[in-house]
């Protein structure tokens, strides 16, 4: 018997695994283009491989990811994850640790999609916004984590360390994820008296709604300025203030630890409220009036600005993420609706490093 609290800690101890991972290269970037002899471009490609990896596999993996095979995509995500992590550890060029990035790419993405699509199963409408609220921190918890520990790692002898760490997590995390998923029991049943041929007309039809669409289309501009913002952060700090490493990445991380409480909060206002709608369209409004002082900070304030920073923007992922079923009105393509999201968030990722 599978309880569902249960299920969530599982797919978050999953997903906490693939942002640990992703986030392991902000602290270091400075030292892995030393180590690889890789442009500023370059090495930002490091963290956009992660983009280009959700951009091509975004759309093919809403298509045919349906609800029955969510357990299936989750162990091949969290492989991946482990792999690339592997790789990235052995790497001696820029090019081998480009591909790693890209496995833990496809991880990332793949938990993105199945770690909601999970909670969307277990959860009834009106209980989810807890759970999801919970779920959203993974970015942030696995953001402070990395980027207060990635330089002690290093400090052990080599970067490498870190990239260990991120092994050692996914193994953990991929092996917890093979005992302790499952579906549903009317899902089960669901499964096996539907047919499994795909339904075209409903993947085309969601794939028109406007509503999905915009949806994206917030979330990819959320993320085009948060995921840029904190990857710089800590070598705009060290330049702008002459901080040390540590003391730019622990600046950097308050962000974070302010978007945890958020997304908690959220959750809970969105079950009082019984909408997502008001939470991500209030809190996009105050988090884009952030930004007039976002790049005139002086020492006294980077600290509070930081955390009123993670504080606004911790309203908005829950959010978004518990609008998609409402968006597109059919629980067992919600898969397809998480990937038009992440397509989104992809897009930002891509962009931001590019440039």
């Amino acid at each position: 018997m599978h309880n569902r609290w249960g299920i969530l800690v599982a797919v978050y101890i999953g997903s906490l695994a693939a942002t640990l991972n992703q986030f392991k290269v902000p602290p270091l970037m400075e030292i892995l283009r030393e180590q690889f002899h890789m442009t500023p471009v370059l090495a930002g490609w490091l963290m956009s491989s992660f983009a280009l990896t959700g951009f091509i596999l975004s759309l093919p993996t809403g298509v045919f990811l349906h609800i029955r095979y969510l357990k299936v995509a989750g162990i091949a995500g969290l492989s991946f994850l482990t792999v690339g992590s592997l790789l990235g550890i052995i790497a001696t060029s820029p090019g081998v640790m480009l591909v790693g990035r890209i496995y833990e790419g496809m991880g990332l993405l793949t938990m993105g999609v199945v770690a909601p699509s999970l909670i969307n199963t277990w959860f009834s409408e009106d209980e989810k916004g807890l759970p999801m609220g919970i779920w959203a921190t993974w970015v942030p918890a696995g953001s402070v984590i990395m980027l207060n520990l990635a330089l002690p790692l290093y400090n052990l002898g080599s970067w490498r360390a870190a990239w260990w760490f991120g092994f050692i997590i996914g193994l953990l995390a991929l092996l917890i994820f093979i005992i302790m998923i499952d579906l549903p029991v009317e899902f089960k049943r669901e499964q096996n008296n539907n047919d499994r041929t795909f339904n075209w007309s409903e993947i085309i039809t969601i794939w028109r709604s406007k509503d999905i669409w915009l949806l994206a289309f917030m979330f990819m501009t959320y993320n085009f300025t948060m995921v840029g913002y904190n990857s710089w952060a800590p070598t705009y700090l060290r330049e702008t203030f002459a901080l040390t490493p540590s003391r730019a990445a622990f600046y950097t991380s308050l962000v974070h630890v302010a978007v945890i409480p958020a997304n908690i909060i959220a959750g809970y206002l969105m079950n009082f409220l019984k909408s997502a709608r008001k939470i991500y369209v209030g809190g996009f409004i105050v988090y884009t009036l952030a930004w007039f002082i976002a790049f005139n900070l002086r020492p006294a304030i980077i600290a509070p600005f930081m955390l009123a920073l993670g504080l606004i923007a911790g309203f908005i992922p829950a959010a978004t993420f518990a609008a998609a079923p409402q968006a597109i009105d059919k629980k067992g393509r919600i898969t397809l609706a998480r990937v038009r999201q992440l397509l989104g968030k992809n897009d930002c990722f891509l962009d931001e490093e590019a440039l």
